[in-house]
């Protein structure tokens, strides 16, 4: 093998005088070793036009190519014959989605018709045969050229091949024989020539003859159709056509972007691109993208549909008691099961198929998935009866619930006050009895903020254990969906039938979680068991909310459980850790990400994350004031720190759920106040921005800490002050969710 100059990317050679190169020639990444042929690499450009192919091919008379077939449906590989250098250019035009943008390998097999013997061409001794005419073309030699005399040439990188029969010059003008390393014969001009070893697998009948399996072939183009499997690769192509008919014309599904478009981008992104930078990469964006309409094809996995049901109805006022329902229906499930007889509601965040969703906000109204979550399929394999769509707050984002698109839900215990959120709608219609239990959601607090102001039961599993498959997204690490009920029992109902492993769905969860039977373990001793109470928790609480859950506690005595107070001072710093979680992260999943974000597997909800793309853009007006309030931070903050506090926050995390772990060690669980007041006012309209707000987010210091550590955490009711429900919230290590709700029990049962 002879030592290859990289600067002009051609074999050296003592004897040979080799002509400048251009730089396409340089950009060349690797040499073909195979004889019998001399060969070069060729990198085509991606927006291969007649002109730049005629640049990079113009200075060959006869070649061999071999086509590199292992894109998209054309796979396999083999050798085509083209008598012409513009059947070679003609045929890569054709199929620039097979080989444009990419490595083709290029046999030099034939004499080129040097009109001046005594130039200075490489190839050329003094006219005779065996020559290869380069004329500063992009080739790469694969190993020693030699022009012999008496017109024989020789290859010498893998020993000598292909000496031209006999020292007869090779031609390949259809004026004659010639030999291919005795291979057997080749005759131009319409009789047999056969490509053994090298070929489709079939001979070539005449110059417009068939290949066999291949269809027709036309001097320079293949037939067409779909190759097999990568195996069979000398039966041809399924159903070989000719090459002179047209593909069917197929509609992109991603529009290539124009020039224009680029150049912009590029200038946004400080780039800096000249002309031919942006048009080298437009050819290479237009190749890219033909692999993302090639997916467009392909049909992707969904979620099951097995129940009937109507579309149901939008409710009138009149039977829409606190404005809790946004839609409702009638789904009957299985004939037995766990939740037999039940009436379930379900947050307007979680996909029921038929039935219109909206996730409280005009940003997606007219909506209708097309799939059930994993949790409703559950619900209603296990007996249940899905009576309709629970109002939420819009895009979930509030801890109140004014913020809904159709109207604020009202508190059943005090309509002029907030139900809390964003699960209001699911908290109002259990504890008005329409429905025995429902869903909620959780990210901040979003089940056990109302259920503490309405006064229900209301459970945020531990991250994981209920799939969040087909529910709107907020942040991955800080979704939960879980039961909201009436009762402890009916709680622990609703996690059995809807809590377990998706079969890698949802990103959330662990293949190796257990479930136990929740409703049947929650009759048990408490003797003996610790519980803390958290010192942080009560810290900043209204005085009335502080005195009913210590003595809620205190009633554990009675039944020989140990209550004592217990510090931990990280706890005061859970919402600070919390806020560029939920803020920027739900920046880049909910409204970046358009509710399904990036960088997770599992089962993405496509239709919902393009409603969500086409509302953003034509509705972003309307959206409520705490998106636009995270969209704006989420800006501002990726804009100038980037993702720093995300990753500091989520690191401090890290801290926060082992600090709360080793608590949890010493304790069997914790026990604080599940929100720092009691429900309040409504906002008016004369109210301010400012006040608004702080009505949205302000209650959440002692539920958001447990979202970004995943630990379960229930709220129930400890009593009522100025006829307001207040809540208690227990706390439990990960996983252990029905020690929770044993201790939730006892307290029931307390009462």
């Amino acid at each position: 093998m002879t030592d290859i100059d990289p600067t002009i990317a051609m074999p050296r050679n003592d004897s040979t005088k080799l002509p400048n190169v251009p730089k396409a020639a340089r950009d060349m990444s690797s040499v073909s070793t195979e004889p019998p042929f001399k060969a070069f690499v060729a990198n085509l450009p991606y927006d291969a036009s007649e002109e730049k192919l005629m640049r990079f091919f113009g200075h060959l008379d006869v070649v061999n190519v071999r086509l590199p077939l292992d894109k998209g449906r054309h796979r396999g590989f083999g050798y085509v014959q083209f008598q012409s250098r513009q059947g070679l250019i003609g045929a890569l035009g054709m199929h620039q989605e097979m080989f444009c943008g990419r490595k083709i390998v290029v046999h030099l097999t034939g004499e080129s018709h040097n009109d001046n013997p005594s130039s200075d061409n490489p190839s050329s001794d003094n006219g005779k045969g065996g020559r290869y005419r380069y004329d500063g073309g992009p080739c790469r030699a694969a190993g020693d050229w030699r022009s012999q005399s008496k017109s024989d040439s020789a290859f010498t990188d893998r020993g000598n091949y292909g000496r031209s029969d006999d020292r007869r010059p090779i031609r390949n003008d259809n004026r004659g024989p010639s030999r291919y390393d005795d291979r057997g014969p080749r005759r131009e001009g319409g009789t047999t020539a056969r490509y053994n070893e090298r070929g489709f697998g079939g001979d070539r009948r005449s110059d417009r003859g068939d290949y066999e399996g291949f269809g027709h072939h036309d001097d320079h183009v293949f037939g067409e159709g779909i190759y097999r499997s990568d195996d069979d690769r000398r039966g041809g192509f399924e159903g070989g056509g000719n090459r002179d008919e047209p593909e069917m014309y197929r509609a992109p599904a991603v529009r290539p972007p124009s020039t224009k478009e680029l150049a912009e981008m590029g200038e946004s992104l400080g780039y800096q691109l000249t002309d031919a930078e942006i048009e080298g990469f437009k050819g290479h964006i237009m190749e890219s993208l033909k692999l993302y309409n090639d997916i467009e094809g392909l049909v992707p996995p969904t979620l099951p549909v097995k129940y009937p049901r109507t579309p149901g109805y939008r409710p009138e006022p009149s039977e829409n008691s606190c404005n809790a329902w946004y839609w409702k229906c009638d789904i009957k499930g299985a004939s037995s099961g766990l939740l037999k007889g039940k009436r379930v509601g379900i947050k307007d965040n979680v996909c029921v198929a038929g039935v219109p969703m909206m996730n409280g906000s005009k940003v997606m109204q007219g909506y209708t998935p097309e799939v059930d979550a994993t949790l409703v399929t559950r619900i209603l394999d296990a007996g249940g009866q899905v009576i309709g769509k629970t109002n939420c707050e819009s895009m979930c984002f509030s801890g109140s619930s004014f913020t809904n698109d159709t109207g604020p839900t009202l508190n059943p215990k005090d309509q002029e006050r907030s139900a809390g959120g964003s699960s209001g709608g699911s908290a109002a219609v259990v504890k008005n009895g329409e429905a025995d239990v429902a869903i909620g959601g959780d990210q901040g607090g979003s089940i056990r903020i109302p259920s503490s102001w309405v006064g229900i039961v209301g459970l945020k599993p531990t991250w994981g254990l209920v799939p969040y498959t087909g529910v709107v997204p907020i942040e991955t690490t800080v979704d939960h969906a879980g039961p909201m009920a009436a009762s402890v029992t009916d709680c622990a109902l609703l996690l059995e039938a809807i809590a377990g492993y998706d079969d890698g769905r949802d990103p959330r969860q662990e293949s190796a979680m257990t479930c136990p039977p929740y409703s049947k373990q929650l009759e048990v001793s408490l003797a003996g068991k610790k519980i803390g109470l958290l010192t942080e928790g009560f810290d900043g609480c209204e005085e009335d909310v502080q005195m009913i859950v210590r003595a809620a506690a205190d009633r554990f005595k009675s039944i020989n459980v140990e209550v004592e107070d217990v510090s931990m001072p990280l706890h005061t710093h859970g919402v600070a850790i919390w806020a560029p979680i939920c803020t920027d992260g739900a920046y880049q999943c909910m409204i970046r990400g358009f509710g399904g974000g990036y960088q997770n597997k599992g089962l993405y909800n496509e239709s919902l994350m393009t409603k969500l793309r086409e509302g953003y853009a034509g509705n972003a007006r309307n959206v409520s004031d705490p998106v636009k309030m995270v969209t704006m931070i989420g800006t501002y903050m990726e804009k100038n720190y980037g993702a720093h506090y995300y990753a500091r926050a989520q690191n401090l995390n890290w801290k926060l759920t082992k600090t709360y772990d080793e608590l949890l060690e010493k304790y069997d669980v914790i026990i604080m106040p599940t929100l720092p007041y009691k429900a309040p006012l409504l906002p008016k309209t004369t109210w301010s921005l400012q006040d608004r707000m702080k009505n949205a987010l302000g209650m959440v210091k002692n539920t958001a800490p447990f979202d970004i550590t995943g630990h379960p955490a229930l709220t129930i009711n400890a009593g009522m002050s100025e006829g307001l429900p207040i809540g208690l919230q227990i706390v439990g290590k990960r996983f252990d969710d029905v020690k929770v709700l044993q201790f939730a029990r006892a307290f029931e049962k307390l009462q």
